[in-house]
């Protein structure tokens, strides 16, 4: 399945060639061993899906990596932590200043997983609130550091849970 020589403009500004011809061709170079491993029609799927992931501490911002590597169409970052001393031990796109500057957490590693993967899209939302609207613009929803997101309010995460 060759890479089509169709031209798209990702999030980091740059022309790239798509790794995809209409989502009917995957460039096999590029994700052989996710073809092997998932089959085509997954890949398929994958390359045609949007996903927004909120909470962008450390094992939010892993999950991101590996999301955005994998080939999706589509990543939306979002967060409504400032960075944190407790973040930074294991947050490996975090840096001491984004912790004194009090950044929030989605921003400290935007630029850094944008330019990942050439053919996904990668936005950062700076929107106040994870909302209903947001959710529903996705495919998938990656929630990590829950209790950050919603506190202690048990219905509004079985609410999201619902969406």
């Amino acid at each position: 399945m060759p890479l089509s020589s169709a031209s798209q403009e990702n999030s980091n500004g740059h022309d790239h060639e798509m790794a995809t011809n209409g989502a009917e061709e995957i460039d096999e170079s590029l994700y052989s061993r996710q073809l092997y491993v998932l089959g085509a029609d997954a890949m398929k799927k994958m390359s045609m899906s949007s996903v927004l992931i909120a909470g962008l501490g450390p094992c939010g911002v892993e999950a991101a990596k590996n999301i955005i590597l994998g080939g999706v169409k589509k990543v939306t970052l979002w967060d409504n932590q400032k960075a944190s001393w407790f973040d930074m031990g294991a947050h490996y796109y975090m840096k001491e200043a984004d912790v004194t500057s009090s950044r929030n957490r989605a921003a400290c590693s935007f630029e850094q997983l944008k330019e990942l993967n050439p053919y996904v899209s990668v936005e950062l939302s700076d929107s106040a609130e994870l909302t209903e609207a947001m959710i529903s613009e996705h495919n998938v929803l990656l929630l990590s550091d829950t209790l950050n997101i919603v506190g202690q309010d048990e219905e509004k995460l079985l609410a999201l849970g619902d969406l």
